[in-house]
């Protein structure tokens, strides 16, 4: 095992105060994406290190004196960060690869690529029931449609919104919005559900739910639901090989097309998973998701957060192979990866990076494992041994 640590300035240490103020704000929801990568470093750099060098009785006591110290709300979730500090230790000690940690890189970081690639930003295309497609990245705030008595809005930052404004009529007209690599995209659907769009993922919908006892949408590729709640009209989604039934609640789907099994991760309330076929099916609590692969589905209890990281601006590897994790970078890079060495793709990484930042600084991060090189050719990052 490798630990980044050294290549970069050392950030100030934190004092205990600090870290109390960082789990308060935690518990409050309240933390910005600088705090929280910080606090996301600190947990695991206490991990590692207590792992490498204390036994597990000293390092209970150490937590014991933590939590009585630290000015703790004493709530459920109070106790949240202290599982996820146990869990980061479990995984470090169970690697057998390389870590990196995002630290303080320098700000002189760019000279070592060309052609640097920034991140992903808002947009999508929208493709109304009769064929128009509307270029969101450009079109103007305000109205951009009306559709049987649906008006279709875009606000200041990109998000499209559903009122229903009349009363809609019972067309099967279907409207599409799809993000390509480099793009995500919110909508508000008719009903009042919320969906957020990770890059190349579309969604497929009816402009105006029709009477028929359900809401039915289609997912290609990523996506974040908020269900708006309504028992007796059930919202089903289906994607790929599964459907997923709720009344009201949070989910993430992954169902992109890489060969890997489709992903359905459950935040709030109660979802039902069933195969293509509808030969099986499972039933969800909140932290627990579902892993549908050859008409087969895997529940397991999970960490959320790293099912919901893109959505909240992070790239969060947890123990995955640098194949998986160049997957992601194309989709919100718009790059093509190549690895001059295939024995690479299944060398795994665990770390926390925001997505806010361009390429270089990410792929400069992970060079430092001396695991693999990298190197940026127009719009190719070739992928090479050390």
């Amino acid at each position: 095992m490798l630990i980044i640590e050294d290549i970069f300035p050392r950030q100030k240490d934190m004092d205990e105060q600090q870290i109390a103020d960082l789990i308060r704000k935690y518990n409050e929801g309240t933390l910005d994406s600088e705090q929280k990568l910080a606090l996301d470093l600190w947990y695991l750099k206490f991990a590692s290190e207590s792992e490498s060098s204390m036994d597990h009785e000293t390092e209970a006591l150490l937590l014991n004196k933590m939590r009585s110290e630290l000015p703790l709300t004493r709530k459920t979730t109070s106790f949240k960060l202290w599982s996820r500090v146990g869990i980061a230790a479990a995984v470090v000690t169970a690697m057998v690869s390389a870590t990196f940690w995002y630290l303080n890189p320098s700000p002189n970081i760019n000279k070592f690529y060309a052609n640097d690639k920034s991140p992903g930003k808002n947009g999508a295309t929208l493709t109304l029931a009769n064929g128009r497609k509307i270029n969101i990245s450009v079109t103007d705030t305000g109205e951009i449609a009306h559709e049987s008595g649906v008006r279709i809005s875009r606000s200041d930052d990109g998000k499209i919104t559903y009122e229903v404004d009349g009363t809609p009529g019972l067309s099967d007209g279907i409207n599409t919005l799809e993000t390509s690599n480099g793009q995500q995209a919110q909508v508000h659907l008719p009903d009042g559900t919320w969906v957020q769009l990770n890059a190349a993922s579309s969604l497929k919908y009816p402009f105006a739910f029709k009477a028929d006892g359900k809401r039915k949408v289609e997912l290609s590729g990523e996506g974040y639901f908020q269900v708006s709640k309504d028992p007796s009209h059930p919202f089903i989604v289906t994607s790929a090989n599964q459907q997923v039934e709720v009344l009201g609640t949070e989910f993430n789907i992954s169902a992109y097309q890489t060969g890997e099994p489709v992903k359905t991760t459950l935040l709030e309330g109660s979802i039902k998973i069933s195969e293509g076929q509808g030969n099986s099916s499972k039933v969800l609590i909140p932290g627990q998701q579902a892993s549908v692969r050859d008409g087969n589905i895997a529940v397991d209890d999970v960490e959320v957060e790293y099912a919901v990281a893109w959505r909240n601006g992070y790239f969060l590897f947890k123990d995955e192979t640098l194949q998986q994790i160049m997957q992601k970078l194309a989709r919100w890079y718009n790059i093509e990866p190549v690895f001059a060495d295939p024995t690479l793709k299944n060398r795994t990484f665990f770390g926390s990076i925001s997505k806010s930042e361009n390429i270089s600084k990410i792929l400069f991060v992970m060079e430092q494992t001396d695991v693999a090189s990298f190197e940026i050719k127009g719009n190719q990052v070739i992928i090479s041994k050390k």
